[in-house]
C-alpha cells in the first residue's frame, strides 16, 4: 500500500457536544461521490481514532510500515459529527473503517463508488414499474455502485420498505443515496424501545439534520415522562404521512420539523388537565400559539377552561390533531347564540358574591327553589383568601403531604384543631363537621332553608346546615340528612362542586378514574371535571376510591385545592 501522511485526512467539521448520559460507542458513515467527503457521526467518549484501510486489511496489521489510507484523532464526550476527505488516488472500491475511544472499538465498511456507473445505474431504472424498481434495486451487484454496504443492519433489516419509499423520488445517484440514508435513519427508530431510539437519534443526527441534545436531550420540555411518550410516538408514527403537516405548523423541513411537532404532541398526549393543555398551547410552544390558537378568530370568544376542558376529553393520535382537536374543542365551547337555558332568578331574590371583601356581583347557577319560597331568599356568600403558614399541630411533620393545605386552612381561620393541639389528619369527617366547615368558609348564608327531620334547632352545627340546604348545597335524602354519618369522598366533592356552581365558577372537562364505574351516577360530572381540572388527584395510582369516608386531611387539601383555583380564576 501507498504510504500516506498520518494526518491525511482534511477534518472539515467537527461538532462535539456534551451528552445528557453515556452513550456506546457507534459510527455511521455516508460517502458523496461528488466531492470524495466521507460524512461520519456517531457517539464516542475521550480521544477518538478513526483508521480506514483498504477493505481485507486488519486493524492489527497496521504499522508504521503498513499505514492506513486516512487517519484522524479527536475528543468527544458524546456525539460528533466529522468529516474527512478520501484520497483520490485509491477512491474507488471497499474499505474498512475502524473507530477506537476509551470504551472500545468498532468496524464498519465503506464503499467509495463510481458516479459515472451510479447515475448510468440510475437512468436504467427510471421507466420501471414500483415492484420491478425495488427487484433491481435491491440486488447485491447494484446496490454495490450505489456505495451502500448490504452488511448493514440497518439496511438489510429494511430494505424493501427502504426502496418502496425510494421509487421515483430522486433525480440522480448523489440524490438517491442522499435519500436513501434518510430513510434508512428514519426506519432505524420505528419499532423500537426508548433507548432504541435514543440511540438512533444520535447515530444519525446529522443525516436527519438535528442536534440531539439541544433539540431532544436537554430541551427543558422533554421531562422523563414526555421523553418516553415522545420516543413511543417517533418508534410508532408513520412519518411520510405526517411530515407536511409538521412542517406547516412548525415553519421547519424535514426530520427538525416532525421532532418539534412530535414533541408537542407527547406533551399533550400525558396532561392531566386543562390548565397543562393551556400551557402547551399558549407558553410551551410557540408555533402552536401562532398557527393553532391565533388563527381560530372563535377562541377569543370562549373562555380558556372550557376550551381545554373540552380538548383534554379528546385523543390525540398523530400531528394533525394537535389542530383539529384544537379547532373541535373551540367550537365544542363556543357561546350559545340562543337566550340562554339557566333558570333565572325569582323576583325578590338577591344574591352577591365577593373575594376577599371585594364585590365581584352575579347571580347563582343552581336550581331556584319553588317561587313562592324563593321570592324570599336571600343569599350571600364570598371566595375565602388564604394565608400560607406552618401548621402547629403536634400530629403534623414537615414530611406530610397534608401539611401545606391544612397549615393554610387553619392560618385562615377555615379549620382548627382539637383542645390537646392535635389535628386528627386520618380521622373520619362527619356530614355534619364538613357542612360547618364549607358553609363557614365560603360564609353561606340563606334565609331560606329546608329543615331535616334528624336536625335540631339547637344543634351546633344546625345554623350552617341550614344555610347550606336553603343554597341548594346539601339536599339529605327522604327528609334527613343524617348529620352523624361520616361523609364519602364522592358526596364531599358533589357538596364542593355545588359551591363552585353557586359562585358561577363552571368546571369542564371530564377525566375518568380507573374505579369510575364505583362512581355513584349523580357524582360522575363532578369528579370527573375536577379530575381533569386537577383539583383532584386520587391516590396517585388512577383510583378514586369514591365510597371511602374522606378524612380530615384529604377534606383539607380537597378544599385547599377548590379554593386556590378559584382565586386564581378571580
Amino acid at each position: 500500500m501507498k504510504k500516506i501522511s498520518m494526518f491525511f485526512a482534511v477534518l472539515v467539521t467537527l461538532m462535539v457536544y456534551t451528552s445528557s448520559a453515556v452513550l456506546a460507542l457507534s459510527v455511521t458513515p455516508v460517502y458523496n461521490a461528488a466531492t470524495d467527503d466521507l460524512a461520519l457521526s456517531g457517539t464516542a467518549q475521550g480521544i477518538v481514532s478513526i483508521r480506514i484501510t483498504s477493505d481485507g486489511m486488519s486493524d492489527g496489521s497496521l504499522s508504521k510500515d503498513n499505514l492506513p489510507v486516512v487517519y484522524h484523532q479527536f475528543v468527544a464526550d458524546g456525539g460528533y459529527n466529522v468529516t474527512l476527505r478520501m484520497p483520490a488516488d485509491s477512491r474507488i472500491g471497499k474499505y474498512s473503517l475502524y473507530i477506537t475511544d476509551e470504551s472500545g472499538s468498532e468496524r464498519k465498511s465503506i464503499i467509495c463508488y463510481d458516479k459515472t456507473e451510479a447515475d448510468a445505474l440510475i437512468d436504467s431504472v427510471s421507466s420501471l414499474s414500483d415492484e420491478e424498481f425495488v427487484e433491481v434495486m435491491t440486488r447485491e451487484e447494484n446496490i454495490k455502485k450505489l456505495g451502500i454496504d448490504v452488511t448493514d443492519s440497518d439496511y438489510s433489516e429494511n430494505t424493501v420498505r427502504i426502496m418502496s419509499k425510494l421509487y421515483n423520488g430522486y433525480t440522480d445517484s448523489n440524490d438517491f443515496t442522499e435519500k436513501y440514508n434518510y430513510c434508512k435513519a428514519l426506519n432505524s427508530i420505528l419499532g423500537k424501545d426508548r433507548a432504541g431510539v435514543e440511540e438512533n437519534l444520535v447515530k444519525y443526527e446529522s443525516i436527519l439534520g438535528i442536534d440531539y441534545d439541544t433539540a431532544y436531550a436537554s430541551d427543558a420540555r422533554h421531562t422523563d415522562s414526555v421523553k418516553q411518550s415522545l420516543c413511543s410516538i417517533l418508534s410508532t408514527m408513520d412519518y411520510a404521512s405526517n411530515i407536511s403537516y409538521a412542517q406547516s405548523i412548525t415553519g421547519k423541513t424535514g426530520f427538525e420539523a416532525y421532532l418539534m411537532a412530535a414533541s408537542a404532541l407527547a406533551n399533550v398526549k400525558i396532561q392531566e388537565n386543562w390548565k397543562g393543555l393551556e400551557k402547551i398551547y399558549t407558553t410551551d410552544y410557540g408555533f402552536l400559539k401562532s398557527e393553532i390558537v391565533d388563527k381560530n378568530s372563535d377562541y377569543s370568544k370562549c373562555e380558556p377552561s372550557k376550551v381545554f376542558g373540552e380538548l383534554n376529553k379528546l385523543s390525540f393520535s398523530k400531528l394533525s390533531d394537535l389542530g383539529s382537536n384544537f379547532d373541535l374543542a373551540v367550537t365544542a365551547s363556543k357561546p350559545s347564540e340562543l337566550p340562554s337555558e339557566k333558570p333565572q332568578k325569582a323576583p325578590g331574590s338577591t344574591t352577591s358574591v365577593t373575594v376577599g371583601g371585594s364585590a365581584l356581583g352575579g347571580g347563582s347557577g343552581y336550581e331556584t327553589l319553588p317561587q313562592e319560597n324563593a321570592s324570599q331568599n336571600k343569599l350571600s356568600y364570598s371566595i375565602p383568601q388564604l394565608k400560607e403558614g406552618t401548621a402547629g399541630f403536634s400530629d403534623i411533620s414537615d414530611a406530610d403531604w397534608f401539611k401545606k393545605p391544612v397549615s393554610a386552612l387553619a392560618s385562615s381561620g377555615i379549620i382548627n384543631g382539637y383542645n390537646d393541639g392535635s389535628f386528627k389528619p386520618f380521622s373520619y369527617i362527619t356530614r355534619a363537621e364538613f357542612t360547618k366547615l364549607v358553609a363557614s368558609a365560603f360564609s353561606i348564608k340563606s334565609t331560606n332553608s329546608s329543615p331535616f327531620d334528624d336536625v335540631a334547632g339547637d344543634a351546633w352545627y344546625a345554623e350552617a346546615v341550614n344555610n347550606a340546604s336553603g343554597a341548594g348545597i346539601i339536599t339529605g335524602y327522604e327528609g334527613k340528612f343524617n348529620p352523624e354519618n361520616c361523609i364519602t369522598r364522592q358526596d364531599a366533592v358533589v357538596i364542593m362542586g355545588r359551591i363552585a356552581k353557586l359562585l358561577d365558577i363552571e368546571y369542564v372537562g371530564y377525566k375518568a378514574f380507573d374505579d369510575m364505574a364505583d362512581v355513584s351516577l349523580y357524582a360522575v360530572t363532578t369528579v370527573g371535571s375536577f379530575y381533569s381540572s386537577g383539583i383532584l388527584s386520587g391516590n396517585g395510582q388512577g383510583s378514586f376510591n369514591p365510597l371511602d369516608n374522606i378524612t380530615r386531611a384529604e377534606a383539607s387539601q380537597l378544599i385547599y385545592n377548590l379554593i386556590s383555583d378559584m382565586i386564581a380564576r378571580s
